[in-house]
C-alpha cells in the first residue's frame, strides 16, 4: 500500500506501441511519458526503454489530451496489440504488472512518494514488535524509519523484475534465437528451441496455456512439439 499525500494527475491512452520500438525483437507493453512526450525516465530506471523518444505519434495523443493537460504528472501509453483479444487475455497479468511498474517509476522520478521501493533486513520478533509496530503510529520518527525499511526492501524486489521485456507479441514462440543472438557454441544443431517453464505453483491451466503458446501441445492437449527441449 502506498500513501501518496498529493493526488497524482495523469492520462492513459492506447496506441500501437509496436510501431515505435527501437529494437523490433523486443516488445513493450506500456510506456510513461512527460508532458513533452519524452520518456519520463531515461537513466535511473529498472525498465527496458525500447520506445523512440520523443514519442513519434505525439500529435495524435496531444489532440486527445484534456484541457489543462500540461498540469499532468505524466502520460501513460498502453500497447493495443491491434486489439487482439486472445493475446491481451493471455498476457493480462504481465500487462497489469507492467502498468503498475510504469506508474511507480513515474512516482519515483517525480519524487512524489517516499516509499515503497531494499537491502536485507533482520530483527528479533520481540524487538521488532516493541520498537516498530506498537509505537509507530504515535512516533513519527519510528514510522518514517519503518517506511525506509519497506522502501529498500521493495526496491530490491523491483530491481530484479523486468516484466516489460518480452518477445514480440506476434511471435508464436515463448523465446527464440534470431540471426542477431544465435548461439555459435550450441552443439546440438537438431534442436531449434529451448523452452523453460518455472514453478507453476499448481496452476495447471496456466501451464497448459504456456505449452499451447509454445506450440508444444494442440488444443486437445496432444504433444506436437518438434526439435525442442
Amino acid at each position: 500500500m502506498t500513501d501518496v499525500e498529493s493526488p497524482i494527475k495523469f492520462e492513459a491512452f492506447v496506441d500501437d506501441l509496436s510501431k515505435h520500438r527501437i529494437d523490433t525483437n523486443k516488445e513493450t507493453l506500456a510506456v510513461l511519458l512527460n508532458n513533452d512526450f519524452e520518456l519520463i525516465n531515461k537513466n535511473n530506471t529498472i525498465k527496458d526503454n525500447n520506445i523512440i523518444s520523443p514519442y513519434p505519434n505525439f500529435s495524435a495523443i496531444s489532440r486527445k489530451l484534456k484541457k489543462g493537460s500540461k498540469n499532468n504528472d505524466f502520460i501513460l501509453i498502453l500497447n493495443n496489440f491491434k486489439s487482439d483479444k486472445k493475446y491481451l487475455k493471455d498476457i493480462r497479468n504481465d500487462f497489469d504488472s507492467s502498468i503498475i511498474m510504469e506508474i511507480f517509476d513515474g512516482l519515483k522520478v517525480l519524487e512524489l512518494v517516499d516509499y515503497p521501493y531494499v537491502g536485507t533486513f533482520s530483527c528479533a520478533n520481540e524487538e521488532l514488535e516493541y520498537n516498530v509496530f506498537l509505537p509507530k503510529r504515535k512516533n513519527l520518527k519510528l514510522m518514517m524509519d519503518s517506511a525506509k525499511v519497506i522502501k529498500s526492501q521493495c526496491e530490491d524486489i523491483v530491481n530484479h523484475d523486468k516484466l516489460n521485456k518480452i518477445v514480440h507479441w506476434e511471435d508464436s514462440l515463448i523465446s527464440k534465437e534470431t540471426p542477431n543472438n544465435l548461439n555459435p557454441n550450441r552443439k546440438d544443431k537438431k534442436l531449434n528451441r529451448i523452452i523453460v517453464v518455472g514453478d507453476i505453483h499448481g496452476d495447471y491451466e496456466h501451464l497448459i496455456t504456456i505449452l499451447r503458446h509454445a506450440k508444444l501441445i494442440d488444443k486437445k492437449n496432444n504433444w506436437i512439439g518438434k526439435n525442442s527441449i
